[in-house]
């Protein structure tokens, strides 16, 4: 599940670096489910500190 590949790059050390290029390496077809995936983690599954997943998405979109 593209899900817990997204968790498995950001776990269990933050490295947002990992996560950026788990979504820009992406095929065109999951460049947007893996992106979403990302954002919205925490959201599903009430896992992951808030400030880690903002950090993450201020690191993926700047």
């Amino acid at each position: 599940m593209i899900k817990m590949r997204v968790v498995k790059k950001i776990q269990p050390d933050g490295d947002y670096q990992k996560a950026v290029s788990f979504v820009i390496n992406a095929p065109l077809k999951e460049w947007r489910i893996r992106l979403w995936c990302v954002t919205h983690f925490k959201d599903e599954c009430g896992s992951g500190d808030e400030s880690d997943w903002e950090r993450l998405l201020d690191y993926l979109t700047h």
